[in-house]
C-alpha cells in the first residue's frame, strides 16, 4: 500500500477546511462512494476506468489533520472506459461466500457497459463479472447481456435501501430488476428511450419498494415494485419539466418521503412532489449543465448542486407558494476556467513580437525573406 498525500487549504474568508487527497491519479475522478459503515473508507472511480480506495487511519475526519494518514489501494480489475457507478453492498452472488459483517463487496458499472463485483479486502483478486453471471442465471437475457457486438451496454446499477433488490439500467432505456438473493430477474421496464443516467431507490421505510430513474430523454420516472412477486408492477409517475434536455442526476430528500430532486442539461434544478408529479420549485442560476445534486444531511431546506460552469451552489428552499429560493453561496464566486484549460497567454509584449534590435532586417541563411516571428509560448 502506498501512502497518499494530503493538501489542506485554510483561508480566513472560508467557513470550512478543504483536505485535498492526491496520489498521482492521472485521470479525472468521475465518482466517489463512502463505505456504509466505516467512515474512514472512501472508494473512487476515474475517467480512465481505474478504481481505488482511500483508507484513513482515523474515524474522526472533522478534527484530524489528514496528512500522513491516508492510504490508497488500486484494484487489479479496471474498466476500459469511465467508471459510472460505485456501490458497497453486503450481497454476494449465489455460489460465492457471504461477505463478512462490516465488509461489503463493491459493485461497479462503467462506460464500457461492464458490471463488476470487487472485494475491498483483496483488491488484486479478479473481479466477478456480473454481466456474465446474470446471463448464466437468466438465459432469456441473451439479447441484452451477451458479449455479442451490438448488445446494449449497461449504464447504471443500484441496490434498494434494504438490499433485497437491485436495478440495472441500459443505454436503450430499459431497466431490469433482480432479486439480490437469487440474482434472478423479477421484471423489466422500458419507459425511457435513451440511456438511463441514474437509478435511485427511496430511503424511507414507508416507500422502500419505490425507485426513480432519469434519462437522456428528459424524463424522470417513478416505479413501484411493492408487489413484484405477484407480477404486479407499475410506473406510478412521469415527471417532465426539463423538456428534451437530458436529466443527469436525481436525489430523494432524506427528510420528506415524497420529495425528489432532479438536475439537467437545461441548467435548472427541479424539486418534485413525487405523489402528485407537481414541481414545487425550479432553481435557476447555473450557466451550464447541472451534473449533480444532493440534499444537505441535516438542513431539510438546503440543497447543493454542481455544474459544468465550475461552481458548487447551496440553495435555501423557500415556500412552495411563493417559489422564492435563496442562493446561499457558490464556489467560486465568479466561474473561472481552470488554468489547465485556458489558451496559453502571450508574453506581456506587443501582440506582434518585435524584431531583434541588432538590425532592422536580420539576414537569414540562403533566403531574403523576413524571418518568422517567435512562436507564442
Amino acid at each position: 500500500m502506498d501512502k497518499g498525500q494530503v493538501r489542506q487549504e485554510r483561508e480566513a474568508d472560508r467557513p470550512y477546511v478543504i483536505d485535498t487527497l492526491w496520489k498521482g491519479i492521472d485521470s479525472k475522478v468521475t465518482v466517489v462512494e463512502w463505505h456504509p459503515s466505516s467512515s474512514n473508507i472512501l472508494a473512487y472511480g476515474t475517467e480512465k476506468g481505474c478504481i481505488g480506495i482511500y483508507t484513513f487511519k482515523t474515524d474522526d475526519l472533522r478534527n484530524s489533520n489528514l496528512e500522513g494518514v491516508a492510504v490508497t489501494q488500486l484494484f487489479g480489475t479496471r474498466h476500459s472506459k469511465s467508471v459510472y457507478t460505485l456501490q458497497f453492498a453486503p450481497v454476494s452472488p449465489p455460489g460465492y461466500d457471504t461477505p463478512e459483517v462490516g465488509n461489503p463487496l463493491l459493485y461497479t458499472c462503467g462506460g464500457d457497459g461492464v458490471m463488476n463485483i470487487l472485494d475491498p479486502l483483496n483488491p488484486q483478486k479478479p473481479a466477478i463479472k456480473l454481466n456474465e453471471l446474470l446471463l448464466e442465471l437468466n438465459p432469456d437475457l441473451e439479447p441484452e447481456f451477451s458479449k455479442a457486438r451490438g448488445t446494449p451496454k449497461k449504464s447504471e446499477l443500484r441496490f434498494s435501501t434494504d438490499f433485497s433488490l437491485f436495478a440495472v439500467g441500459s443505454t436503450t432505456g430499459k431497466i431490469f430488476v433482480f432479486s439480490s438473493h437469487t440474482f434472478l430477474m423479477k421484471t423489466t421496464f422500458h419507459e425511457h428511450n435513451k440511456l438511463v443516467n441514474r437509478i435511485r431507490w427511496s430511503t424511507h421505510d414507508s416507500n422502500l419498494n419505490s425507485f426513480a430513474s432519469c434519462s437522456g430523454d428528459g424524463k424522470v420516472i417513478l416505479y413501484d415494485v411493492k408487489n413484484i412477486d405477484q407480477d404486479n408492477k407499475g410506473v406510478t409517475r412521469v415527471f417532465q419539466k426539463h423538456g428534451s434536455s437530458a436529466v443527469l442526476d436525481i436525489a430523494w430528500s432524506p427528510f420528506r418521503c415524497q420529495t425528489l430532486m432532479s438536475c439537467s442539461d437545461d441548467k435548472r434544478v427541479q424539486i418534485w412532489n413525487a405523489e402528485t408529479s407537481e414541481s414545487l420549485f425550479t432553481l435557476s442560476g447555473h450557466v451550464n449543465s447541472v451534473f449533480t445534486c444532493c440534499w444537505h444531511p441535516t438542513e431539510e431546506n438546503v440543497v447543493i448542486t454542481g455544474s459544468s460552469d465550475q461552481t458548487v451552489r447551496f440553495w435555501m428552499l423557500g415556500s412552495p407558494d411563493s417559489n422564492e429560493n435563496v442562493q446561499i453561496s457558490q464556489t467560486p464566486e465568479t466561474p473561472e476556467t481552470p488554468e489547465t484549460l485556458e489558451i496559453p497567454e502571450t508574453p506581456e509584449t506587443p501582440e506582434t513580437p518585435e524584431t531583434p534590435e541588432t538590425s532592422e532586417t536580420p539576414e537569414t541563411p540562403e533566403t531574403s525573406e523576413t524571418p518568422e516571428t517567435p512562436e507564442t509560448p
